[in-house]
């Protein structure tokens, strides 16, 4: 039921380093953290899809909902969003993939059936497909975040507020820059 994973001599390096950045004070002592990567890891024992995303969901929720009353599929979505977006896939791509997994970790810790899945572009898609995906995003998000909390670096979700609007403002500056404004700013003319 379990993968087997092979890695090359040049993998030896970057494990050992991320295993030590784990075993760290700094690591050990951020309590959202350590829940998250305990919970990536009950995920890869899991032989169905539904026990997989249920706890990929738990781990998520740990990472980008820290501190939170409230659970909230949007939050958590364009937290991952931004945070994880690259060259070949957009926070709007991320963003929908992990509401989507949120929406289906719901219904089914809730005795629920989950709708049909589907890609952004509207192709169908399985429950292991998404926990394939969500699994790769989690997987970018911890290696960063444990990364950044042993070396002492400032992260995210000490506040993902602050992360979020300076993300925005951010992707904002150069269309404004370019004087197309904001879609608010158009829109008023």
């Amino acid at each position: 039921m379990f993968e087997q994973y092979r890695l090359d001599a040049a993998d030896h390096q970057r494990v050992s380093s991320l295993w030590n950045e784990i075993r760290g004070e700094k690591v050990g002592a951020y309590k959202a953290l350590t829940t998250a990567i305990r919970r990536f890891g009950l995920a890869g024992e899991r032989s169905r899809a539904e026990d997989q995303i249920i706890d990929l969901m738990i781990a998520a929720e740990a990472i980008f909902l820290p501190r939170e009353s409230t659970e909230s599929a949007h939050k958590l979505s364009l937290r991952a969003g931004l945070f994880l977006q690259t060259r070949d896939e957009s926070a709007r791509e991320i963003a929908f993939v992990m509401k989507r997994a949120y929406n289906a970790r719901s219904k089914l810790a809730h005795g629920g059936e989950i709708p049909a899945l589907r890609w952004r572009d509207g192709t169908d898609a399985t429950l292991a497909e998404y926990v394939e995906r969500v699994s790769q995003h989690l997987r970018d998000a911890l290696c960063r975040l444990i990364r950044a909390t042993a070396a002492g670096d400032p992260v995210p979700s000490k506040d993902w507020d602050d992360f979020t609007f300076a993300s925005l403002d951010a992707q904002r500056a150069p269309a404004a820059e370019a004087g197309s404004g904001s879609w608010w700013r158009r829109s008023a003319r």
